[in-house]
């Protein structure tokens, strides 16, 4: 099923796993408890390459931290400047 909503609590309602589009263009995707786990502050970034995502983005000043996935899920990095996700 394919829901289409601004309405954060109607996804968080009846989706594991979304999709996040920005004026046409996908900003993020994944399983919605990963995306919300990364804060407010953050984004989720799917990369092949999870050690040159983090050097870049540091070595741009930015907040990278590695995202923990699902076994087959790809792997990404977190951007942010609220830190790493804490323990639950």
């Amino acid at each position: 099923m394919i829901v289409s909503s601004h309405l954060l609590a109607e996804v968080e309602a009846t989706c594991t796993h979304v999709a996040v589009l920005q004026s046409g263009s996908l900003v993020a995707a994944g399983e919605l408890s990963s995306l919300l786990a990364a804060g407010t502050g953050g984004l989720v970034v799917a990369t092949p390459d999870v050690e040159l995502a983090l050097r870049t983005l540091r070595g741009a000043g930015a907040t990278a931290y590695r995202a923990e996935r699902a076994p087959g899920e790809e792997q990404a990095v977190v951007v942010g400047d609220d830190g790493p996700p804490r323990p639950r």
